[in-house]
């Protein structure tokens, strides 16, 4: 959608004399009218992001390639396009396509999605197992990387030892 700008702004004087005359507003007629006199500023059928920007569409990786045979591709090419129609995540320095998994997953789409073009490791471990990493993420696998980051800093996990530690030196 680009940028328009209408020449003549009276629809609703016309829609107004219409309804005062109690007659039926002939929409189809002022709607092609309105129509004629529309002007449109900007042409976005000729844009298009440039090269440098775009996120190359990758193949998937078969699930019995280790990790570190997969093709390297940039931070730069993950994190300048965001809005690329293939939603790509990282963890662990891997890229994972998840754009036709991300309806399927269970705590909703909404969560990959808020990770797009970035990193997202602490996250997943928080979550998910090695199980499901292996099941799940294995086939989704298209490339890794360095220097993808988290927006968010890990938050220390603490565990309720101090109770036991108390009661060895009472």
């Amino acid at each position: 959608m680009g940028w328009m700008r209408a020449q003549r702004n009276d629809r609703k004087v016309l829609c107004a004399q219409s309804i005062a005359s109690a007659s039926p507003c002939d929409s189809k007629d002022k709607l092609a009218s309105d129509q004629q006199n529309r002007v449109h500023i900007e042409d976005i059928s000729t844009l298009q992001t440039p090269k440098h920007l775009q996120c190359p569409t990758l193949p998937f990786v078969s699930t019995s390639t280790p990790n570190a045979d997969l093709p390297f591709l940039p931070a730069t090419a993950i994190t300048a396009s965001p809005t690329h129609n293939q939603l790509y995540i990282v963890i662990d320095n891997i890229v994972y396509n998840c754009s036709s998994f991300v309806d399927e997953h269970p705590g909703g789409g909404q969560v990959i999605e808020s990770f797009r073009a970035q990193d997202c490791s602490w996250q997943f471990w928080r979550f998910h197992s090695k199980d499901v990493m292996q099941a799940w993420g294995q086939p989704l696998r298209v490339a890794r990387t360095e220097g993808v980051t988290n927006r968010w800093k890990e938050r220390p996990r603490w565990v309720g030892l101090r109770r036991f530690r108390d009661r060895d030196e009472g």
